[in-house]
């Protein structure tokens, strides 16, 4: 998981960034730390829950 940050407003100052410098990329932004990692057992229910919605709303 990404630290909290405001990630369309920087994405948003990188393309203003990179059309005022001609370049073809945008600069290269610190971010704002070390993504975090998680583990953990699946949670059947959320799983289920998750597959019952998929399967009503295919071909939306």
């Amino acid at each position: 998981m990404p630290e909290p940050g405001e990630y369309v407003a920087m994405g948003a100052a990188r393309q203003a960034a990179c059309v005022l410098s001609g370049q073809a990329l945008p600069p290269a932004w610190a971010t704002a730390g070390t993504p975090r990692h998680y583990t953990a057992e699946p949670d059947h229910d959320t799983v289920a829950h998750y597959e019952e919605l998929r399967d009503l709303t295919e071909g939306w």
